[in-house]
């Protein structure tokens, strides 16, 4: 195998850069090694700073993944990376710094974590694809030339209700539309460096939906959404759900069997009763942490879907929440859950792989909590557990692929 040292130390995994990669010559001999092989990456956890140059000129990457204890993306770190596309950033990352994405020509759209409080100085400089961003609500500043450059840049979201800095052509001037919280919209358009931008300035919707025409509405000033927020609701295709909406409501998008794409609010808190009940297109859910109640029922005969995120400060799965999701093919419950109510995934018939986070005792079963799931699913519970699941019938009786530890 071909040897590589970066500065005088062995070059044996790829952490071992992120981690502490150097720039010049020491990541010239990093590219040149792995010469176009590198496409997707997930930056381990325990790493918490991508150096600068780390994937610097780096061709081939299409996808980086960035694990949460990543705090600080250094200089130039992801720049001239002219293949990525997906970019999925730290929930804890504070600072992304100068030129760290600058001349990504392939990335049309990204999501700047709330945690980040600092876009850098030509931060995404050149990112000549780029349509649309999303910026975090604790951003106290966008640096001078932070997107400048993106040509296609049409639609940016600014979450902060106090309007960062904003440096010397940090923004393409034949940007469209910029959406803010609707309190502070004459904040912004009087602010220095925004007022520059106040006929693009625009309160945010609280939710916008777009319809099977392709036609689209917005929604304002909305706290929650109700089972009677949208009339038309039975032929929604896509909604957005912006950070005024702390609740979505009992029956709220009951029988909109159109929809296939929900983005919920990082403001959510609870989803009511038969919110998405019948929702038989929709295929995936990313429950924000925010989350901590989902109440019976919710996701009832959402027979399309096959993802689910659950919020890790959820604490209980109720009564049917999933029950008839038949295209549910794996699901991990988080360390919060420490309750599974009768009939949770009842009917989720290609369930084949169950993790059960919660260390500090082994849940009760509750009755149907499992029924009807595939005969051969597994389970999966921590390893100071394995022994009670084990000897308990209930348990074994539910996953006849057998119950094992969670793989370390």
């Amino acid at each position: 195998m071909k040897r590589v040292y970066i500065g005088n130390k062995e070059l044996t995994t790829i952490a071992t850069v992120t981690n502490g990669g150097g720039g010049g010559d020491d990541t010239q001999k990093w590219v040149d090694y792995f010469n176009g092989t590198l496409t997707e990456f997930t930056v381990p956890e325990g790493v918490t700073k991508i150096k600068s140059y780390a994937f610097r000129n780096f061709k081939s990457l299409t996808s980086i993944t960035i694990s949460d204890s990543v705090t600080v993306i250094d200089w130039y770190a992801f720049e001239e990376c002219s293949s990525l596309r997906v970019i999925n950033l730290s929930n804890n990352l504070t600072t992304i710094s100068n030129s760290a994405f600058s001349y990504c020509t392939s990335l049309t759209d990204i999501t700047i974590p709330n945690s980040v409080t600092i876009i850098g100085y030509g931060a995404f400089n050149s990112c000549s694809s780029l349509t649309d961003i999303t910026i975090s609500n604790s951003i106290t500043k966008i640096d001078n030339y932070a997107f400048n450059g993106c040509k296609k840049l049409s639609t940016m979201t600014v979450k902060a209700t106090t309007p960062p800095s904003l440096g010397d052509r940090a923004i393409p001037t034949t940007i469209s539309t910029i959406y803010v919280p609707a309190s502070s919209v004459d904040t912004y358009k009087t602010a220095s460096g925004w007022s520059s931008y106040a006929d693009k300035i625009q309160a945010m919707p609280s939710m916008k939906v777009k319809y099977t025409d392709n036609s689209t509405k917005e929604f304002y000033n909305l706290t929650s959404i109700e089972r009677d927020t949208d009339p038309n609701k039975a032929n929604a295709k896509e909604v957005v759900i912006g950070d005024s909406v702390n609740i979505i409501g009992d029956g709220a998008f009951e029988g909109s069997h159109n929809l296939t794409s929900i983005t919920l609010s990082t403001s959510l808190t609870q989803i009511g009763v038969e919110a998405f009940i019948g929702c038989w297109s929709l295929t995936d859910i990313v429950m924000p942490d925010s989350v901590t109640s989902i109440a019976y029922k919710a996701f009832y005969n959402c027979s399309s879907l096959t993802g689910i995120t659950i919020s890790r400060n959820v604490a209980k799965i109720d009564n049917s929440t999933f029950e008839g999701c038949d295209k549910l093919t794996s699901v991990v419950l988080p360390e919060s859950v420490a309750t599974i109510n009768l009939g949770a995934f009842n009917g989720c018939s290609n369930l084949a792989s169950v993790t059960i986070q919660n260390s500090a005792s082994k849940l009760t079963y509750n009755n149907y909590a499992f029924a009807h799931i595939s005969s051969t699913a597994k389970l999966y519970v921590p390893s100071n557990l394995l022994a009670d699941y084990q000897s308990d019938t209930k348990w074994t009786g539910a996953f006849g692929g057998g119950i094992f530890a969670i793989p370390a």
